[in-house]
């Protein structure tokens, strides 16, 4: 391997990696001050403060989540304007290579069939208990909290940051790096990669196992588009799935039955998936934008 190949892979590894790691560092400090805010309006009662802090929940994330995007969106900027004829921030550009008026409704109905899809199928595996409470004692965390933030963070704010960063910078810099000189391998491996590292990002086994199978499709999307904005739209739909119920099911609230919602996810994904696999037949390109096995452009 030649110093200038190592050294390009070296950069897109530490690019990869201090994203990642700024996320979680992110993350942690904005609990640790909103926890020393829960304390100070409590005074300090533990049980008041956990109240509290679950309460509002959703706004924590909401804020880190906003926060953090808002961070890397300008670094990327930033980045451009230095380095004005790199291409590795092209992939916060909307896309045109296919057609929005059946990309943006398509890939969100997929992103809703697929998390109604997974979410059945989970229930008829036998996986062992700990797994099934750990999910949805995660899946249930925001539940608790303002109706109107929880859906701004799980179906607006989430996607976004977790697009820009999992299928975004992460992704293009692996697939970008010269690690094999095949690009099919460097987009499969890289794909892998990612999605495994955003699985493991969800906390627990099942999450872990489902966001895997659902990244692997949101990494399709990037290549197809050369953007990340359909894999957003796409996970859009997959964390706000419940939202089409309410149009569907007149009583939701008292759960709609699992085999209606299970075929219900079926159908969605194949017709949604016919429909994007022929308007893909279109001016197509084979790689990403201004595409070279180089993070730096």
């Amino acid at each position: 391997m030649t110093q200038k190949r190592a050294s390009r892979i070296g950069i897109a590894v530490a690019v990869s990696a201090g994203v990642l790691i700024g996320y979680l560092i992110f993350q942690t400090l904005a609990g640790f001050f909103f926890a020393l805010y829960a304390g100070f309006l409590k005074g300090g009662d533990p049980e008041a403060m956990e109240a509290y802090t679950t309460q509002h929940l959703a706004d924590l994330f909401l804020i880190s989540a906003i926060g953090y995007a808002a961070l890397v969106f300008a670094g990327l900027l930033i980045y451009k304007v230095i380095r004005p004829t790199s291409t590795f921030p092209d992939f916060i550009r909307f896309p045109v290579r296919v057609n929005p008026f059946v990309w943006i409704p398509g890939t969100y109905l997929l992103g809703v069939a697929m998390n109604l899809f997974l979410s059945n199928l989970i229930t008829l595996i036998p996986f062992p208990e700990k797994w099934l409470a750990d999910n949805a004692e995660s899946v249930g965390m925001l539940s608790e909290s303002n109706l109107l933030l929880m859906l701004i963070a799980q179906s607006l704010a989430a996607p976004l940051v977790e697009e820009l960063i999992f299928r975004g910078v992460t992704y293009h810099c692996l697939r970008k790096a010269p690690i094999f000189k095949n690009t099919k391998v460097c987009i499969a491996v890289s794909a892998i990669i990612v999605s495994a590292i955003f699985g493991l990002f969800h906390g627990n086994i099942l999450q872990a196992m489902y966001c895997f199978v659902f990244s692997m499709v949101l990494v399709w999307f990037v290549e197809q588009s050369g953007s990340i904005w359909y894999a957003v739209f796409a996970h859009m739909g997959f964390n706000s799935s419940w939202l089409p119920l309410l149009f569907i099911y007149k009583w939701y609230e008292k759960a709609a039955p699992m085999f209606k919602t299970f075929i219900f996810g079926i159908i969605v994904f194949i017709l949604t998936v016919v429909l994007i696999y022929f308007s893909s037949f279109r001016k197509k390109a084979k790689s990403i934008p201004g595409d070279s096995n180089a993070v730096n452009g």
